[in-house]
């Protein structure tokens, strides 16, 4: 079975609103210090706010979602997400203290935990297996994408106009695109690429205890969890980072993450795709062995991020994290609808939004902004350097869970088919 234009279509669309759901969750980091200015607040309640404030409701709402998902509209879905959180975002400009600034992260979170499960359901449908982790790679693209047009022109705006005019203008893309999406998408049909269709109706208890009787399942959902550290808290405390420790402002540091951090992310991330097919081609779960190398490198990278002295040398380990931490999201999403079975994949790609942003991109902004404050008395600046080793740490983590998976993943991979047959 081949790819047909309205699967790259598809693709595509999906694509531009990981991409912008990114920008919109995102942007704090480049607006950060500016907002703590503003509403006189510490690096903790900053953490909070834009850590587990987003992230908790983003994640539990994600379970209901991808249930539904598995049996309703998901091109409905994520339309109407899409619009809830650009809203959101816009909404967010007229903030007058910091519980408004919450309330308007929580929408936003409320809003994108629309997004990552119908999307990564339906691209499962419209690829076949054999090219699936190239189109997973390519939607997860989408972050790095984000961070080149978004942050970039967010630290321009920011450094001009301030941080409410930002906020403005960032929700507009949203909602144009939430239309061309409900117009001009069509809904996949539900295949298993290779068996039948299943229209068993499955419970969430039977969804969720399949699910976590699969080892590779597991493995990986940690393992995402821990990746996410290194790569999304870097994007909501890097900025602020560049800012204390090596001077740079708004829009320097806007442009730098967008064409260092943004660029060699969609590189990492389409090149992690390619090269894991390739390897994948006879034996699949050699598809997990590239992840697990790059999260490897992620640890010593990020060490030169952080302990640099030198902008350049800070740079190009800056770049070479986000090569790596992107490298391993399409081969592991691809290899999570494998071992998931047809009316269970919404449902699998909700749990790894669970964990990934409860534990990533909560408890890691979170941790990194509670250590920064406790640590500026003696620090000073510093603090945040310091504070951020967390994030690297995690990355070893990951590495040992991913090769772990692997171990795992034919006799995983076959029982979900098994389940779909039955």
């Amino acid at each position: 079975m081949k790819a047909t234009s309205r699967a790259y279509w598809t693709l595509l669309l999906l694509t531009l609103v990981y991409a912008v759901s990114l920008v919109d969750r995102s942007v704090i980091g480049i607006l950060l210090d500016a907002i703590k200015r503003d509403m006189e607040v510490t690096d903790t309640v900053m953490g909070l706010v834009t850590g587990f404030g987003f992230s908790v409701i983003y994640s539990l709402a994600g379970i209901p979602v991808g249930l539904w998902a598995d049996y309703g509209n998901r091109r409905n879905i994520v339309a109407a997400g899409l619009a809830v959180f650009s809203v959101a975002t816009s909404l967010t400009a007229f903030a007058a203290n910091i519980y408004h600034v919450l309330v308007g992260r929580l929408l936003l979170a409320a809003g994108e935990s629309t997004q990552l499960a119908p999307s990564v359901s339906m691209l499962a449908d419209v690829f076949p297996k054999q090219s699936r982790a190239r189109a997973m790679a390519f939607f997860g693209a989408g972050p790095s994408i984000g961070i080149i047009l978004g942050l970039s022109a967010a630290g321009l705006l920011n450094a001009h106009y301030g941080w409410r005019v930002t906020l403005m203008l960032l929700g507009i893309p949203g909602l144009l695109l939430a239309i061309l999406i409900r117009f001009t998408m069509a809904e996949p049909d539900r295949t298993q690429q290779g068996g039948g269709a299943s229209d068993r109706k499955i419970g969430p208890a039977t969804s969720l205890g399949f699910l976590f009787r699969q080892p590779t399942f597991v493995c990986m959902l940690l393992a995402t969890a821990l990746n996410a550290w290194p790569l999304f808290a870097t994007t909501i405390w890097g900025p602020a980072f560049m800012g204390r420790i090596h001077g740079l402002g708004s829009a320097q540091t806007g442009m730098l993450f967008g064409l260092v951090y943004g660029v060699l992310g969609v590189i990492g991330a389409l090149g992690g795709g390619f090269l894991s097919d390739l390897l994948g081609g006879k034996r699949e779960q050699r598809k997990l062995i590239l992840p697990a190398i790059a999260a490897a490198i992620v640890f010593p990278a990020h060490l030169v991020f952080l302990l640099a002295g030198s902008l350049p040398v800070a740079i190009v380990a800056l770049g070479v994290v986000a090569f790596m931490a992107n490298a391993q999201m399409g081969p592991v999403w691809a290899v999570m609808q494998s071992v998931s079975p047809i009316r269970m994949r919404a449902t699998a790609a909700a749990c790894f939004q669970l964990l990934l942003n409860l534990l990533g991109m909560g408890l890691g902004p979170f941790l990194v902004g509670f250590l920064s404050d406790k640590l500026a008395a003696q620090y000073g600046a510093e603090a945040l350097r310091y504070a951020m080793l967390l994030l690297p740490v995690a990355a070893l983590g990951s590495s040992a869970l991913l090769l772990l998976a692997a171990r795992h993943m034919l006799v995983d991979t076959e029982r979900a088919h098994q389940f779909d047959s039955a």
